[in-house]
Order: C-alpha cells, then structure tokens, then sequence
C-alpha cells in the first residue's frame, strides 16, 4: 500500500482502495486515456464530499465527482447513487473517472465507510441534509448494507437492536467496526463495537487488560488512518477524566475535562486510548490536526494556536515527545499537517504560514509565507516536490527551500482539502 500524504481534516472518516488492486470478476476494467499519460503521476484534491484529479504539468481537470474514497488511499473514488427504487454503487478511478465497477441494490442507501481493499461498502439510509454521522440522533435500531461494489457477490444484510454508525472494516473485510451510542433512544455517551459479518452478532471491543473498550463522551475532532491502513487514530477533546483510570494518572486526577487520541488496530482488533499531554487538554477543534510518518510508527498532534506538537510512538502507544513551536497567525482554515515520504519532516500549514519541523527533534527548521491560506498539503510519491492548494489553485514548492516549482489553477475552495499524488 502507497503511502498516504495527507490527513482528514474534520467530522468525517477518511477511506480508499490502490489503483493496482484487482478488479473482481464481473467488474468493468478501468481505461487510460491520453489525458492520464500527460504526467507520471496525478494530484487529486479530495473533500469529505469528493475528489478533483489534475494533470500537475498541464492543470487539466481529469475528473471531478462526489464519493467516498477507501481507508488508506485516494485512488479510488465510491459513489451511490438512487435509480428506480434502488441505488446504483460505482467505483471510478479517480485520476481520470475511468469506471471500474457497478451494480444495482435494492433500496435507498449512501455510502457510510468502505474497506481498505475497496472489496466491501457499507451503507445505510442516508442522512438529513446537513448531518454527519459523527452527530448523536436517537435510533433504537440500526438497518446497513454491506455490498461488493463488482457486483459479484450478493450484498448482506444486517438489522441491529441499538443505536450504531460504521466506523472502518477490520483489515481482512470479516468484522465492521461500529460505534454505539448509549443509550439508544437518547444517546449521550459511545463506544466501538465489532460486528463479526459471519454470524451478524455484535461483538465488544477489548483494549488494556483485555476488558471492553471504555465508554467515551469527548467531542471527536478529527481522524487519519495509518499509511498502511491497519490504524485509525480519532482525535478527542473535552473527555471527563474518569475513562483514564487505570492506565493514566495525570489525566485521571486531572479534575476537568482531557485530551486523547483513540487509536483502533484494523488488523487486530483492539482499541487504546493514548492520553495527551496538559498542553493539548481543551483545545479548539480548528486549531489543532495530525499527521503520521509514512512508516505508521509515529503519529503527530499539533494545536497551532498555542503553539505544541506531541508525537505518540504508535508501537509504544505512549506520547514520547512535547515541543512548542510558533507556527504564526492562524487563518480562517483549520491547520493542515503533513509527513514528508522519508519521514524526516513534518510541515504544517497555518493560515498562510508554512512552517518545517525536524520530525525527530521537534525544532523548528524554517518558515514559509504562502501567498494565501493553505487548505491541503501533500508530497508527491519521491518527496521531491509538495503540493500545496489555495483557494483556486495549487502550487508546487521545493520541499526543503519552499521556492515555487510551478503553479496550477484548479477549483479549490478555503475548506478542506486532501492533496494526495497517485499514480496516472
């Protein structure tokens, strides 16, 4: 699996599926156009509501739709769409729109999350318009879809007693990861559940000590999986100090509330509860972001207003290092983070303000002035060039210097923006 450049930025749940990932039987295979042989490699430009694929030497727009992309790379592009008492579900690769799949299922149903592999989709009724899944709704009982998007196999239905939403499919496609609300009809605190997609039971999730996972009641800021997609750390704030004890006595006496990144192992199945240092506890929900070294064994926790950054050992599960770095006026835009592919720097971007961090010692080694507020930062797969998008369009930047490499006009707005570089 490539390495992912780029992070989530909101409420919403980052997902997709490598351009090199066999095409079930029965799927359509995806087609090159001359467009898509114009460079070696495409930047997509991803939000929670789509992707645009540019050409980086022409700035041609290759392809511009809504969907969901899978957990760990942006390559693949989802989307469900309602026909004749049913929806449609396609898979279209997102450097050009070429279609790769599509089948017809029954119902009114919108994407929630997809696999890693791209193989299974879940779906559910879709949502009233402006609502995320991450809002707490009553619902006592919960009906989802999960579909082979080539159409191959049969989708599988599941009726659940209680309140849930997907979260992630665990690495081998067999159990979904859910949260519950609790309780169902009023809910006010969650937890993550496991769904074993065998025999359609709900299982608890097990964490320290081998015991269920803790109930949580934190406002959830944001989530970035690991490269590789065997992680998924959601970031959490305003967590009453009570779900640390047991495993973190600074924050269990702490007296008000906490600060916590929930770490989900897709591939093993248990989850644990990382807590932050002081400086990070209470933080606002657009001045802070993460971002994880293109290996997964570090992940970096940034608040640019009061300027901290706290790398946690994913291995260790443990804060290993806390270092306060000025990263300037913020903007409009919450700050965008990023992890050079050799893992040596970490670049965050602060309204118009780019600053590089040693990525082992934590000390600031420059700081760029952008010509506008940064919404995205991503390499390109060699780390030799960074993209950075602004309203309207993306420059390229020499990622030790910061000089302009060029500059591509490309329908960028001020939310936020995934900037990603798949192959073409």
């Amino acid at each position: 699996m490539r390495t992912r450049s780029s992070v989530l930025l909101l409420g919403s749940v980052a997902m997709l599926a490598a351009c090199t990932q066999p095409v079930r039987h029965g799927a359509v295979a995806p087609s090159t156009s001359p467009a898509e042989r114009t460079s070696t490699h495409v930047v997509v430009l991803g939000t929670p509501n789509g992707v645009t694929a540019i050409d980086p030497t022409t700035g041609s727009v290759l392809f511009s739709a809504a969907g969901v992309p899978a957990l760990a790379d942006w390559s693949m592009l989802f989307s469900a769409t309602p026909a004749s008492g049913g929806t449609v579900l396609q898979a279209r690769r997102a450097s050009s729109g070429a279609l790769a799949s599509s089948t017809n299922i029954t119902g009114q149903l919108a994407i929630r999350v997809v696999s890693d592999d791209g193989q299974d989709v879940a779906l559910m009724a879709p949502l009233p318009a402006g609502r995320s899944p991450w809002t707490l709704a009553a619902r006592t009982s919960t009906s989802l879809v999960i579909a082979d998007p080539s159409g191959a196999l049969q989708p599988r239905r599941y009726h659940l007693k209680g309140n849930f939403e997907p979260e992630a499919f665990a690495a081998d496609d067999q159990s979904l990861f859910m949260i519950r609300y609790i309780p169902a009809a009023r809910p006010v605190a969650y937890r993550v559940v496991r769904l074993d997609l065998a025999d359609g039971d709900v299982y608890a999730v097990f964490g320290r000590q081998k015991s269920p996972v803790e109930t949580m009641t934190g406002t959830r800021l944001m989530q970035v999986p690991s490269p590789t997609g065997a992680r998924l750390f959601t970031l959490y704030t305003n967590q009453p100090p009570e779900y640390a004890k047991g495993f973190n006595a600074a924050q269990a006496t702490a007296g008000h509330s906490v600060a916590f990144v929930h770490t989900l192992a897709l591939d093993e199945g248990w989850a644990i509860c990382v807590g932050l240092p002081k400086a990070l506890w209470g933080g606002e929900a657009d001045r802070e972001t993460m971002a994880v070294s293109p290996d997964g064994g570090r992940l970096y926790v940034v608040d640019a207003a009061r300027g901290v950054v706290a790398v946690v050992d994913t291995d260790r599960m443990k804060v290993v290092g806390t270092a306060a770095v000025g990263f300037g006026v913020a903007g409009d835009v919450q700050p965008r983070a990023t992890v050079s592919p050799d893992g040596t720097t970490l670049l965050v971007a602060n309204g118009a303000t780019i600053v590089r961090v040693d990525a082992a010692t934590l000390r600031p080694m420059g700081t760029w002035p952008a010509p506008s507020v940064v919404s995205g930062l991503g390499f390109d797969q060699t780390g030799d060039r960074l993209y950075v998008a602004m309203p309207g369009r993306v420059e390229t930047l020499d990622p030790v210097t910061g000089s302009e490499i060029g500059m591509t006009p490309a329908p960028v707005t001020a939310g936020p923006t995934y900037v990603e570089a798949v192959a073409a």
